[in-house]
């Protein structure tokens, strides 16, 4: 297939091959919803000198066979990228890796492999796993409570940017999984509440200002950074 209309006048290029992976390796101006099952790569790119452009990706599942459910590769440019839909809660995608000036996160994303996201990320009331690391490169706004766990592979979970949103966050690294926060926590909204359940070492470079925070035992050192160090207004707990 060579081409295709977005809207009413713009066209993209894409390709799909024989097993079915799609790659759009053209510009897309407009909204484009793309749906792939099991076994099946989605990989766009969206140049970055497009604006406004949004892209909702609604990858199903797959079957129920065991087979990998692919990679999922997004460039969205200065547009959204969206996760709309549950993504390999019975069918696992291998890695996924989204860039975009917003991406919104409000479903289940299942992973076996890491999952890597650049640009102001939204999280909404989601449980996010993965085996591998799981990076977030950009800010990171909590829009909800959820769940983030890489304790299946012992992965790393990692925040370059600040984090801010009044809900509640729950991390899990594993027994040899590290929980990184290489920038401010709740220095502009203050997190609701964070807890660590399972990790090796967390560390915090520039403190966090939380309405509670709870630790678990963990097999490493916890580290509170420069002031304001671990700044809570409810409560803390730290399981020793």
């Amino acid at each position: 297939i060579n081409a295709f209309t977005v809207g009413s006048t713009t066209k993209t290029y894409f390709r799909i091959d024989k097993n079915g992976n799609m790659d759009f390796p053209g510009k897309i101006n407009g909204n484009l919803t793309l749906s792939a099952g099991a076994n099946r790569t989605i990989s766009v790119a969206a140049p970055a000198s497009g604006s406004g452009n949004s892209l909702t990706i609604s990858a199903p599942n797959g079957s129920s066979n065991g087979n990998n459910g692919g990679s999922i590769t997004i460039n969205a440019g200065a547009g959204i990228a969206s996760i709309n839909a549950a993504l390999g809660n019975s069918t696992p995608r291998t890695d996924m890796t989204i860039i975009a000036d917003t991406i919104n996160l409000t479903s289940p994303i299942t992973t076996t492999g890491n999952q890597t996201y650049t640009g102001e990320t939204n999280l909404s009331s989601l449980l996010t796993i993965g085996l591998g690391d799981i990076t977030y490169n950009n800010e990171v706004n909590l829009n909800g409570s959820g769940a983030i766990d890489t304790s299946g592979g012992n992965g790393t979970i990692t925040f370059n940017d600040v984090v801010n949103g009044p809900y509640h966050l729950t991390l899990r690294a594993g027994s040899e999984g590290d929980i990184i926060f290489n920038a401010p926590v709740g220095a502009t909204t203050r997190v609701g509440s964070l807890k660590i359940e399972s990790t090796e070492n967390v560390t915090f470079a520039y403190g966090a200002y939380l309405t509670n925070y709870n630790q678990n035992r963990i097999t490493g050192l916890a580290s509170f950074g420069t002031a304001p160090g671990l700044n809570a207004t409810d409560s803390i707990r730290v399981a020793t």
